[in-house]
């Protein structure tokens, strides 16, 4: 018999995570199992929250390498982080846009304080 995995158990969550954030970098896990130095399997183990305990460190190098935050990763967004995302997500030139616009709103805010 099938060992049947509780959805919304922690690890489940988290493996949610990771796969969200892979497919949002357009990755295949076979990609991430690379830059993780780990089987392909491992990284399948991880989304379907079957491969137990993952270590702080394996979480560490899998928020970097989504450029996440573990925090993210874990379910704990923030606004930031929500923010960071969209970010991320544009592409290089609206990026540079958006970050010309922030520095112009901070220097109008020093000015205001």
């Amino acid at each position: 018999m099938p060992k049947i995995h509780d959805i919304n158990s922690e690890k489940c969550k988290l493996g949610q995570q990771i796969r969200k954030y892979r497919l949002l970098r357009g990755m295949t896990q076979n990609q991430l199992a690379d830059l993780m130095d780990m089987d392909r399997a491992s990284i399948s183990r991880y989304e379907n929250g079957s491969n137990g305990e993952m270590g702080f460190k394996t979480l560490k190098q899998l928020g970097d390498i989504l450029d996440v935050s573990v925090d993210t990763l874990l379910g704990n967004d923030d606004e930031v982080d929500k923010l960071k995302e969209k970010i991320s997500m544009l592409n290089e030139e609206n990026r540079s846009i958006i970050e010309k616009i922030a520095d112009s709103f901070l220097a109008n805010q020093r000015y205001i304080v």
